[in-house]
């Protein structure tokens, strides 16, 4: 019996550091078969073991620095399973020993102060009340730092969550350090004592399993939900485009009317009849149809479109648009997604002001760097700049600055946010096909 409480005392501290690495490094290596995974770490528990059944003989300080130094090579070598820098390792490796250390000395200190007798029991009932406090208090530091470190656990972590999450550790250590151990082992009840703390660290693994994979289900139902808005969300940009497209055609419909027009006047000599003619015409093209003309169907319809509707709310709009369209190195239904999501958020910005000036600014243009290149700065409220999270809620609208991002960096580019006097997005994009580039990559050199 005494052997299996090693055991599952060995489980568990091989299941608090997959947690640790899980939380911090995220990232792990796809390559390696998950079976290979967990042989790594089980192969680290036997070396652990080994080493201290070797160390059992030696002085206490020795045995401890070199504990110390096995635990701490052995943890780093598991960061190799991961993807991350040659830092984020050492961190890694030095912040667990650090959580151990720190573990067993709250542990021990705690035990001291209340419930002191403990020390003067049988030294296996010792040994096995340290070695698995130690161990849910290492638990507990390492579930704080994955709260703290792991933007997903901050992203889609409830208050109910991270509160079931840590109500089994605090309840285990508040078991071990008030439960009658000094009776339960006189009245011979050694059996008992060792399924009461075996019970302790099985329901402590199974609850943090448990609640992953609730964990798991509703990041799911969350980022399900956000796709869902975002395909919603294209729909509606492309039945913009759509009409747009259509607006397009109604252009070159008129057009061959108002030529016929125009033919019959001159040829009736109806000059001053003509020049009304031709002014009344323009100033319904200039309020009918789309003043922005790159011959980019997404940039022409959105700009021209959001550039109505900001006049139409009272919002100063400036565009200067330099583009070569057969030099756009993402396709449409990117383009679509991102001036989409650029537009619909400093339009709203802009509509939670009230009282001062509204201006949006957009830069649109490629270089002779082969570069595509997005500037857009908005204007914004004071309130928004002081209170974050409505800030964030005004210019996140969801995942869209998420999505242009993603876009962004797939396509090897480089996504800048500043805020300050405005609110800015900088968006630079490297034209890679060499069919759309003005210097083309050299291949040999003389």
């Amino acid at each position: 019996m005494l052997y299996f409480v090693i055991i599952i005392t060995y489980v568990f501290d091989l299941f608090i550091i997959i947690s640790f690495m899980n939380g911090v490094l995220e990232r792990r290596k796809e390559h390696i078969p998950y079976p290979v995974f967990l042989s790594c770490f089980f192969l680290v528990e036997v070396i652990l073991y080994v080493n201290e059944y070797f160390t059992d003989e030696l002085p206490a300080d020795i045995s401890l620095i070199v504990t110390t130094f096995v635990s701490l090579l052995t943890t780093f070598g598991l960061t190799f399973l991961f993807q991350t820098n040659i830092r984020h390792r050492i961190f890694t490796a030095v912040s667990f020993q650090i959580f151990a250390l720190l573990g067993e000395s709250f542990f021990t200190l705690t035990i001291q102060k209340i419930n002191p007798h403990i020390f003067n029991m049988n030294e296996t009932y010792v040994s096995i009340l340290m070695n698995l406090g130690s161990k849910i208090v290492l638990y507990l530091f390492v579930l704080i730092c994955n709260l703290f470190w792991n933007k997903h656990i901050r992203k889609f972590g409830t208050i109910q969550y991270n509160a079931l999450l840590f109500s089994t550790p605090v309840i285990s250590l508040i078991i071990m350090l008030i439960a009658p151990l000094k009776n339960i082992i006189n009245y011979d009840n050694y059996y008992f004592f060792l399924i009461l703390y075996i019970s302790l660290t099985v329901l402590n693994i199974i609850n943090y399993l448990l609640l992953e994979k609730v964990f798991r289900i509703a990041e799911l139902n969350q980022k399900n939900h956000a796709m869902e808005q975002q395909i919603q969300y294209q729909k509606d940009k492309y039945i913009q485009l759509g009409t747009a497209y259509k607006s397009n055609r109604s252009v070159l419909h008129d057009m061959k009317k108002h030529y016929f027009t125009i033919s019959e006047y001159v040829r009736q000599k109806k000059f001053d009849q003509l020049q009304d003619y031709l002014k009344t015409s323009m100033e319904k093209l200039e309020s009918g149809y789309i003043c922005i003309n790159t011959g980019n169907l997404v940039i022409d319809s959105f700009v021209s479109n959001y550039k109505t509707v900001a006049e139409n709310n009272s919002i100063y709009f400036d565009e200067d648009i330099s583009i070569d369209t057969e030099r756009i190195p993402i396709n449409d239904y990117e383009l679509c997604v991102i001036l989409g999501n650029l537009l619909d958020n400093s339009l709203n910005a802009c509509n939670h002001i009230s009282g001062s000036e509204k201006r949006i600014q957009l830069e649109i243009y490629n270089n002779e760097n082969d570069t595509f290149m997005i500037h857009i700065k908005n204007t914004y409220s004071d309130i928004q700049s002081e209170n974050m999270q409505s800030f964030d809620n005004v210019f996140n609208h969801g995942y869209g600055l998420d999505n242009i991002k993603k876009i962004v960096e797939e396509n090897h580019g480089i996504f800048k946010l500043r805020k300050g006097e405005y609110f800015e997005i900088f968006i630079i994009i490297p034209i890679i096909d060499i069919k759309k580039r003005l210097h083309p990559p050299v291949t040999k050199l003389s």
